[in-house]
């Protein structure tokens, strides 16, 4: 891993050096790049002590983000670069650049919009709204505290009552525990099952370690916040009601799912949401047709890639951004690796690759 990110930190060196990446930034426009991002915190491994560290990107790393954007690319609302992508609006000189957050945490009310607002750049937050405003923690959050816990005190999680079609990826998760993986055994977890069947593995963890103190998870937004988010030009998005995977929910509660965001949206906030970030990243195509039917005008995906117009509005590429992308030698971001990142460079040296959001979910070899 030591190697690999001095490779990349050489080739980002490099390229700046070399005036290689405002070629790629010219190259082949007009071009929409979407960048994802969960929480800004002020210390990154503080924040991991207690929560999911790799959900995270530090204060000073955001600012870096945002400095290279703002001097490199158009930083457009979504609204104006959907309609970009659609034929409706006149290309800039420079690729658009739009700015998104997952999961509606209130740390970016409380860390990311000023920097954002000091440098008068848009951004749009997707809200799971079975969360915002009620006080109960996202599924992964909560999840990962109860792994935390459990393997805090050496339970296995094997030894959990549940349902035979849970033991597989309960199974995944126990081997990842073993091997201290917090973040790996909660991705076992989470990754093969839909919202009622988290919920469920999640009541039986906590019957066994207890339910996770306030203080172990990330506080949500609240309605207010949003409020407050929108009188700083953000935009805000929906991202379903309980963070289920939305491919392996069954038709009625897929419906929901996607439907009651807006409507919840709508009635706190005066507008229904007209964009949607798929949660975990996952969609395939009975979830795009849903998503159009209930209304949506577009949706992101965590696939890391440009888009063009013309492209598909229900898939559209995304970047999403962790602290270490950026960070060099010292450990702060390095300013080379920033514009790299942010520009596509290893994206387009076949380093980096988009995981397609519609792949199957793992299951066991039988």
């Amino acid at each position: 891993m030591a190697i690999r990110r001095w490779i990349k930190l050489a080739l980002a060196t490099a390229a700046q050096g070399s005036g290689a990446l405002e070629v790629l930034r010219r190259f082949g426009g007009p071009r929409v790049h979407i960048y994802g991002y969960h929480r800004v915190v002020p210390d990154v491994e503080t924040e991991g002590r207690r929560s999911m560290r790799q959900l995270c990107v530090s204060t000073r790393s955001f600012a870096a983000h945002l400095d290279h954007l703002a001097r490199c690319y158009e930083v457009w609302p979504i609204a104006h670069a959907l309609e970009l992508l659609a034929g409706e609006r006149v290309a800039p000189e420079r690729d658009v650049a739009v700015i998104t957050f997952d999961d509606g945490y209130r740390d970016v009310l409380v860390h990311a919009a000023p920097l954002l607002a000091a440098r008068a750049l848009p951004a749009t937050i997707f809200v799971t709204s079975g969360m915002t405003g009620t006080g109960l923690p996202l599924p992964h959050d909560r999840v990962f505290a109860l792994v935390r816990r459990a393997s805090a005190r050496g339970i296995r999680l094997l030894g959990c009552a549940v349902p035979d079609r849970l033991v597989w990826p309960l199974a995944r998760a126990d081997l990842a525990l073993l091997a201290g993986d917090n973040l790996g055994a909660t991705d076992a977890l989470l990754g093969g099952m839909n919202a009622s069947d988290a919920d469920l593995v999640g009541d039986t963890l906590a019957a066994r370690v207890g339910e996770p103190d306030p203080k172990e998870l990330p506080a949500v937004a609240d309605w207010h916040d949003l409020e407050e988010l929108l009188e700083h030009g953000f935009a805000v998005g929906a991202h379903g009601v309980a963070h289920g995977l939305l491919p392996l929910e069954d038709e009625e509660r897929l419906i929901a799912e996607l439907a009651e965001p807006r409507a919840v949206i709508a009635r706190h906030l005066g507008t229904p949401a007209a964009t949607l970030a798929y949660p975990g990243g996952r969609y395939d195509a009975r979830v795009v047709r849903a998503a159009r039917t209930v209304g949506y005008l577009a949706a992101v995906t965590t696939e890391d890639r440009r888009n063009e117009p013309g492209c598909d509005l229900f898939r559209l590429g995304r970047k999403c951004l962790v602290e270490d992308h950026v960070r060099g030698d010292s450990g702060l971001p390095a300013r080379a690796l920033v514009a790299a990142q942010l520009d596509g460079l290893f994206s387009t040296l076949g380093l980096s690759r988009a995981v397609p959001g519609d792949r199957e979910p793992e299951t066991p070899w039988l």
